[in-house]
């Protein structure tokens, strides 16, 4: 069964952990997770932190009166180029609740799938227009679609549940493997 977690609760479990700033509140980062027609995860690597396990989703912190859905939907743009709000195929293979989050110690961190059954990214070229402090490197590299093997080795540790997750899921079920 797929994991979901009502819009609703999820603003207000965000609500609760921005708590206006006060020790121990907590940061609400939202984004997706793609997934290609074939079965593939784009991922993208961040230039922040160098290291072997630096590819991640596309996710990002929500800003001061902004929904979780609406962040999610930025932070695509922003770190991937890819404008759910002009494709209308895109907005009916995107999920309207999250479908996968997690908490850090100081972060809860909402995902939303985005499957592209339809073919619609298969060529896409993907860009990132955020950029990290003064000396301005995009926060995204390079991009590429993975399978849960390859995103296994090379996804920020914090993330690896997701992916022992998406192996459970009924996404998963239906995969022919190469």
């Amino acid at each position: 069964m797929i994991k979901q977690v009502e819009e609703k609760e999820a603003k207000a479990e965000g609500d609760k952990a921005r708590d206006n700033g006060k020790k121990g509140s907590r940061v609400v980062s939202a984004g997706f997770i793609v997934r290609s027609q074939g079965g593939k995860y784009l991922m993208g690597k961040t230039t922040k932190f160098p290291k072997k396990r630096c590819w991640t989703v596309f996710k990002g912190q929500q800003e001061e009166g902004e929904s979780i859905i609406a962040t999610a939907t930025r932070e695509l743009k922003e770190e991937a180029g890819i404008n759910i709000l002009r494709s209308k195929n895109l907005q009916l293979s995107q999920s309207t609740t999250p479908f996968y989050s997690f908490s850090m110690k100081e972060k809860l961190v909402y995902l939303y799938l985005l499957d592209d059954t339809n073919g619609e990214l298969n060529d896409a070229e993907f860009s990132c227009n955020s950029y990290w402090g003064k000396d301005r490197l995009p926060e995204i590299c390079e991009h590429q679609w993975m399978t849960l093997d390859e995103m296994d080795k090379v996804i920020f540790p914090s993330q690896r549940g997701m992916v022992a997750f998406l192996r459970g899921s009924e996404l998963e079920s239906n995969v022919i493997s190469d």
